[in-house]
Parts: structure tokens; sequence; C-alpha cells
């Protein structure tokens, strides 16, 4: 018989099998947050890739057409506000918000301004509703340099709770990004002094001289303040500002999103609008300033046509 060999192990006991599955779901654990996290930062990078080419664009269009910024179809549509935050570029919508269910507010491919200087071969034909899952409907709608990698839906204004509600900004509007169009209802819309919030039309016969003003008062802060004024930013931070809220962003982190500044450069950037319309070293919307005579902008307020 031979004799047993005690100095031998032949098996792992249960606590030390135990052990070793506690180390590697630890090991998982941390591997898996830390692949996320750069999984989500190479999303920051794609993010702000797309708006440096749409930043572009921008300077492009801004300098064939005398830096008139494109505040909307025709600059006023008939009836309403004077405009949508999207109309600037990106693809033409989908059924289901005023963008694109006013006719009048629904544009081509071609039709939106800054996408002629980033794709070639455009539509040019607005969409019928009734050609909603189409192929030639969802072709029109490959724009993606308009598309966040992050963007997981929209927040409107009225929901003050920090949640995503709906299908991709991109996906239903047309563009993962907003448009700093706050600034312009100051001139093309009249604002209630007690209630900054509230606009109304102009009459007729003062719309296109107040839509003038509102550009006039960009083309000063191209002058001044072109690498610090917002022009595009994320979805969710325009409900941010508009209710004073704090807001994580489609990068999943609390107070910070993807800007893009008047000078064509784009930053990832702390951006508590729970504090106001300020920020290290950046200009958003109107809001703050147009109410504040200590704040070097507030002139502005009394501005002109150009």
């Amino acid at each position: 018989m031979r004799p047993r060999n005690h100095g031998q192990r032949t098996a792992f006991t249960l606590i030390e099998l135990l052990v070793v599955i506690a180390i590697v779901t630890i090991l998982i654990a941390v591997l898996a947050g830390s692949l996320g996290r750069a999984r989500e930062q190479a999303r920051t990078t794609r993010c702000l890739a797309n708006l440096r080419s749409i930043g572009q664009a921008m300077c492009m269009y801004f300098g064939e057409w005398n830096d008139w910024f494109p505040f909307a179809r025709s600059n006023w549509p008939g009836g309403g506000l004077p405009l949508h935050p999207f109309y600037y570029g990106g693809h033409p919508g989908r059924p289901g918000w005023p963008g694109y269910d006013r006719p009048e507010l629904r544009d081509s491919p071609q039709g939106r301004p800054f996408n002629a200087y980033l794709y070639s071969n455009l539509s040019e034909t607005c969409d019928d509703p009734s050609q909603v899952g189409r192929p030639e409907f969802e072709q029109r709608r490959n724009l993606p340099v308009f598309a966040c990698p992050s963007d997981i839906g929209g927040i409107s204004h009225t929901q003050s709770a920090d949640e995503i509600v709906g299908p991709p900004a991109y996906f239903k509007f047309g563009s993962s990004y907003d448009m700093n169009y706050h600034f312009v209802w100051h001139w093309a819309a009249a604002s209630d002094p007690d209630d900054p919030q509230r606009f109304v039309e102009r009459p007729a016969e003062l719309k296109a001289v107040y839509l003038q003003a509102s550009n006039h008062f960009l083309s000063r802060q191209m002058a001044a303040h072109s690498s610090r004024f917002v022009i595009l930013f994320e979805d969710p931070f325009d409900s941010a500002q508009w209710n004073n809220v704090r807001r994580h962003g489609w990068h999943r982190q609390l107070d910070r999103h993807s800007f893009l500044f008047l000078d064509g450069h784009a930053a990832y950037v702390l951006a508590d609008a729970s504090r106001g319309n300020s920020g290290l070293g950046w200009k958003t919307s109107a809001g703050a300033w147009f109410y504040d005579p200590n704040d070097p902008d507030y002139l502005y307020r009394e501005l002109g046509p150009k």
C-alpha cells in the first residue's frame, strides 16, 4: 500500500473557495466600474468632437451670412414663439413635438441651415407625416454628427425632477444639442418683468426690429466674449437653467454638461444652473444679466438693430 503524503493538498476547503469567489467578485466589480467610466469618457470625447464639427459649420455659416444666426425658419414663423431650439441643424425630427407637428416649423434636411456645411446630397423635401416608417423617412434622419452617444432622452421645461423621460432627443427632435435661444426672447418676444419666463409675441410691425436687435447682441458677444458665450448645449442643461435646478448631464455627472461656444470650441464643463446663469468663465442665456444692473452686459438690453 502506498503511504499517504500528508504534505500534499489535493483540494480547496470550502472557506478557501468562498474567499477566492469573493476576491474575484470584487475584482470584477472594480473592473466593471473602470470600464464603465472609460466607455463614458470615450462617449464624452465623441460628443465634444460632434460639437466641434458643428462649431466649424457654424463659423462657415457666419462667414457666409454676415454673422447672422439662423433663429428660425424664415426668421419668424407665423404664430407662437419665434423659434425652436433645434432649427439650426440636425434632421427634421418626428411627429409628437411642435417643431414637427406645426407645418410652418417643419424642415427638410437641407432646410436646417448648418447641415449643408456637414453633409452633401441632402433632401430638399419636407416630410409628410404619413411617411413615418418608410425607408426614405429614416434615411433622411441619418445625420449622426448631431447625436450625442450618451443621449438618453430630453427633459421638458415643466419637469423639475432629475429624470429622463422619452426617446433620445436626437431621435425625436433631430439633434441632441439645443441652441441657446433664451437670449433672443428678451427682444424678439416680450417678457413680463414680474415673470421672466413668461413670453408673449411682439406686435407684428416690431418683430423684424427686435429680431435684428437680438442678433446685434449676439454680434457683440462674438466680438467680446466669443470664447465664453455658450451657443449650444446638451438638452438636460436647457431645463436645468430654465428651472434653476441641479441636473445630471447625459454623461452621468451632476452639474457637468457639454457646451459649444461662439468661437467654435467645445468643452465639458461644470454648470450648476441652481446658482444662476454663471459659471467658470462661461456665459449663457439672458436671464441673470438682463435684470442685473451690475452685470457688464446689462447695457445691451437697450440695443437696437445693427
